[in-house]
């Protein structure tokens, strides 16, 4: 039989999907900086350099191919070549010098290994991972609502469901169908992507028309787990976008953005689609909640709605005194026109349930930081005291709420510090900022 690599054809596409094709290496044979920050010596380390012709050259792999310092240039070319993974292996005396836990734990060999990690998770397939990661959420959320209603939701009586970020979507141009489409899809991509699997059982059909074979599919019996999964939906709504149709994108590796196919758009013939307040990605748009949780009723069966956060935001703005910061009619509006919007959606059955607050404090608002302000009391950061104010919205909260006997509805307001009614600072404390000093964060 002949062999000859001229008779044999192999492609690609002879093996599976999920067959992975990789490569590896091994520590000793590829890192080098066999004595760099603190590495302790390996058996070969040992063996290469007190064993005179125990290699047939006589080397050895002090510095071997340097991976230790040239890493992300090689999994730059794994990247290049098309591997789905990486196989390598620890030298565990870069970790333990010692030789064993009790001889301490190297933090520079660690930080190492953790750098390569991530490296290779950086350039990992964009294109594929979000829907599997997402694919598993959507399996272990579930497997757990699953597991509550058989063994404690009849004596307990909970509900479980699952909250939901989403934006609405008007069609940049409605005239165009394109457009049209854009938003339909945008919402499905959005929203639809982990509500309608718990709902009805997969993804929606602009999803896997886009995404096509990197989309996860559901086996039968996960179809019947994940159909019905949720008592409840969570709805957290800020604001409102225009999409606009974005043709797909050639030349460009798979991700996200081109299955998407749309471009966000804020403004339309230069009139915003809504007012601004603190940061770049919300626009007050009241109509939005409306209409999204209008949408959810026609599309997934009417469930019970709980919106798990809606509220605006304000910068913080260090040479505003406490006094004028907590002026905030901007947030009383906001609230008031999305609870109007909510009550026209009650209003034509849609069943929302229930509306929670964005926020009840000033807080850390992850990557903007101190920068800007959502809670309906103000958190003075001076000092690490963050004794807590009532805003207006607070106090608008609380005659909305019947709450007819608040100790804030006569001026001047009293701070709040650890639960508890404080004293009035002076004029002077209250107006004094200065430089904001917050709790650091104690070493373990």
């Amino acid at each position: 039989m002949d062999h000859s690599c001229s008779q044999i054809e192999v492609k690609r596409s002879d093996f599976p999907k999920d067959f992975i094709f990789g490569a590896g290496t091994s520590a000793y044979q590829v890192e080098g900086a066999w004595n760099a920050d603190g590495k302790g010596r390996s058996n070969w380390d040992h063996f290469t350099l007190h064993t005179p012709g125990g290699t047939a050259d006589g080397s050895n792999g002090c510095v071997a191919l340097d991976q230790y310092n040239m890493f992300k240039d090689d999994v730059d070319l794994m990247k290049k070549l098309g591997l789905d993974s990486y196989r390598f292996s620890i030298a565990w005396s870069r970790i333990l010098p010692g030789g064993k836990l009790c001889g301490g734990v190297s933090k520079e060999g660690i930080k190492y290994y953790n750098d390569l990690i991530d490296v290779l998770l950086a350039q990992g397939d964009s294109g594929i991972e979000p829907y599997i990661v997402a694919h598993h959420l959507i399996l272990a959320h579930a497997h757990a609502v699953n597991i509550y209603r058989k063994k404690y939701q009849e004596h307990q009586g909970g509900k479980i469901g699952m909250s939901n970020v989403s934006v609405w979507f008007y069609p940049f141009d409605p005239k165009t169908p394109e457009d049209v489409e854009a938003a339909s899809r945008a919402v499905d991509f959005m929203l639809g992507w982990f509500v309608a699997p718990v709902i009805k059982g997969d993804y929606p059909p602009s999803m896997r028309k886009n995404v096509g074979v990197r989309l996860p599919k559901f086996k039968q019996n996960e179809v019947t787990l994940v159909k019905d999964s949720c008592d409840f939906l969570g709805i957290n709504y800020y604001t409102t976008y225009y999409a606009k149709n974005q043709p797909k994108k050639t030349g460009v590796l798979p991700n996200y953005d081109n299955d998407l196919q749309v471009e966000y758009l804020f403004d339309r013939g230069g009139v915003p689609i809504g007012p601004q307040p603190g940061s770049a990605w919300l626009y007050v748009v009241p109509d939005g909640i409306y209409h999204v949780t209008r949408y959810i009723k026609e599309t997934y069966n009417n469930p019970e709605i709980y919106i798990t956060e809606n509220g605006v935001n304000e910068i913080n703005d260090k040479t505003v005194t406490i006094s004028k910061a907590r002026i905030d009619e901007t947030r009383i509006k906001y609230h008031r026109d999305h609870l109007a919007k909510l009550r026209d959606a009650r209003n034509i059955g849609v069943r929302v349930k229930g509306y929670f607050i964005w926020s009840l404090l000033d807080n850390f608002e992850w990557a903007e930081g101190y920068t800007i302000r959502f809670g309906i009391f103000y958190a003075d950061y001076v000092n690490g005291r963050l004794t807590r104010f009532p805003k207006d919205s607070a106090v608008w909260w609380m005659n909305f709420l019947n709450k007819t006997k608040s100790p804030w509805n006569k001026l001047p307001w009293k701070p709040i510090f650890s639960g508890k009614l404080q004293d009035e600072k002076t004029e002077q404390e209250e107006e004094q900022h200065g430089s904001v000093k917050r709790p650091r964060c104690k070493d373990a």
